[in-house]
């Protein structure tokens, strides 16, 4: 999982500044996330970006301490994957 401490990252058509988060579905096992642990999109600097990364472990170490945190990043990221649905199915 990476946060983006400073500069900014695209995800295909969008792009994230500072204190976003990104990489988490492939780590947690979140229901419907029919990609399982792999990548949902690609993501690439806009100019400088300086990134804090954590491993799986360590994520889910501090999951451990931080319930409200691991609650928290599991609805994002069920929000995700109902919008990655949502839009696969648009586009037919």
């Amino acid at each position: 999982m990476y946060i983006v401490k400073e500069g900014a990252v695209e995800v295909v058509f969008v792009q994230l500044g500072t204190g976003t988060v990104f990489g988490e579905l492939s780590i947690l096992n979140i229901p419907g996330n029919k990609n399982g642990n792999r990548r949902t999109a690609n993501v690439r600097s806009v100019g400088y970006s300086d990134l804090y990364v954590l491993s799986k472990d360590d994520l889910w170490a501090a999951l451990r301490e931080y319930p409200d945190a691991k609650k928290s990043l599991m609805e994002k990221g069920m929000t995700r994957v109902m919008w990655n649905f949502s839009s696969h199915l648009s586009r037919g």
